[in-house]
């Protein structure tokens, strides 16, 4: 059985739609919550202001939206990333700060931005530097997110007992435990997600449509 390339297309097309239509509904919604928690906090209005922010998201969607679809592979460089980044961003809400997940966005972007190089039809002789650039700005936000999830569980002084009690384990998680948790722990992810970027862009790049 031959592949369907118009059904991966169209997978792609809506799973990037999906992707891009959902920054401004997620990202209006949540500063209208900071905008009820700090200006108002009437009890009986979260969800006023949860419900304006999202409307107001799926009316960019509406205006821009389309554009953005039939366009996502001549999208501005900073525009990209700033998506890239706003998903690590929320993940890390979602998480509550445990940047196991995150690693799945590598694999993202170097699918993205394989697809990006075949669209531009970019000379092969500059898939390296792409690779190696994509790979290195994916290991920059997840080791930033790491130095972030670190510094937020050592100043926790709950850490080391969820930690003890997560696993059972019968001694006291100490500081330095958790330091070497954090640096250990990071350095792995951010490996993992260079690992990612860079096999999912590869193999991207180098498959036939």
């Amino acid at each position: 059985m031959g592949i369907d390339f118009k059904t991966i297309k169209r997978f792609e097309k809506v799973s990037i739609g999906l992707l891009i239509g959902s920054i401004f509904p997620l990202f209006l919604s949540t500063m209208s919550v900071v905008i009820w928690f700090y200006f108002d906090k009437n009890i009986e209005r979260p969800l006023v202001y949860v419900v304006a922010g999202f409307v107001c998201g799926l009316l960019i969607d509406w205006k821009f939206l389309k554009s953005w679809i039939n366009n996502r592979y001549d999208l501005p460089l900073w525009f990209v990333s700033s998506i890239y980044i706003f998903y690590n961003v929320w993940m890390f809400g979602l998480f509550m700060g445990v940047p196991v997940f995150h690693v799945l966005l590598g694999a993202v972007a170097g699918y993205y931005s394989g697809k990006r190089i075949k669209f531009k039809n970019i000379s092969s002789d500059y898939f390296p530097e792409a690779i190696n650039k994509t790979a290195m700005f994916t290991a920059v936000v997840m080791a930033l997110v790491c130095i972030l999830s670190g510094i937020i569980a050592f100043a926790d002084e709950s850490t080391g007992g969820n930690i003890q009690g997560m696993f059972g384990l019968g001694f006291k998680i100490t500081k330095p435990m958790i330091l070497g948790i954090t640096v250990v722990g990071g350095v792995l992810l951010v490996s993992i997600v260079i690992m990612l970027t860079r096999i999912t862009m590869s193999i991207t790049i180098k498959f036939k449509e």
